[in-house]
């Protein structure tokens, strides 16, 4: 089994924004960390599997860490994660794990 490690920092818009796409087998996410790292008190809303809307979902607060991870006894969705923010000068920084078998 590949473990491929992605760390990246996403601006997120004031409309529906990609975070992640979804993952399809053979891979599987098995680790997920997503923070809000804005630093003007930015709200962000996660949405996984469907469009991001404002004050729905995962709300992050600025600071606030949404995690999921295989070994904390959760499954990550492999579905498309996206998010919208109260201001477009929001910031998340994302950490996923994606194990393959190819």
């Amino acid at each position: 089994m590949r473990e491929h490690i992605s760390d990246k920092s996403v601006t997120i818009a004031t409309t529906n924004t990609l975070v992640s796409d979804s993952k399809h087998p053979p891979q599987q996410r098995a680790v997920l960390i997503i923070k809000n790292v804005s630093t003007a008190g930015e709200i962000i809303n996660l949405a996984i599997g469907q469009e991001a809307k404002l004050l729905q979902g995962v709300q992050l607060n600025q600071g606030d860490t949404y995690q999921m991870s295989i070994e904390a006894g959760y499954h990550p969705s492999n579905e498309r994660i996206n998010a919208i923010a109260s201001a477009g000068t929001a910031k998340l920084a994302v950490h996923e794990v994606i194990y393959s078998d190819g």
